[in-house]
């Protein structure tokens, strides 16, 4: 599953993208690999739905390439 997340003395849920994680490497090495035919976005950050959508699309541009 697809989230990303902060350190600071606490961690924290950020969109897709702002986090610690390097999706867009993770998501090259998925697809190149042919490990995984699908992934699923977990949106723990608020507001739920403006953060879904905009996980969503920093997603879909990252499996694009971009």
């Amino acid at each position: 599953h697809v989230k990303d997340t902060i350190k600071g003395s606490l961690v924290e849920c950020v969109p897709v993208g702002e986090g610690k994680v390097d999706w867009q490497g993770q998501l090259r090495a998925l697809a190149r690999d042919k490990v995984v035919e699908h992934v699923t976005i977990e949106t723990h950050c608020l507001p739920l739905i403006e953060n879904s959508k905009k996980n969503l699309e920093v997603v879909r541009r990252m499996l694009a390439g971009g």
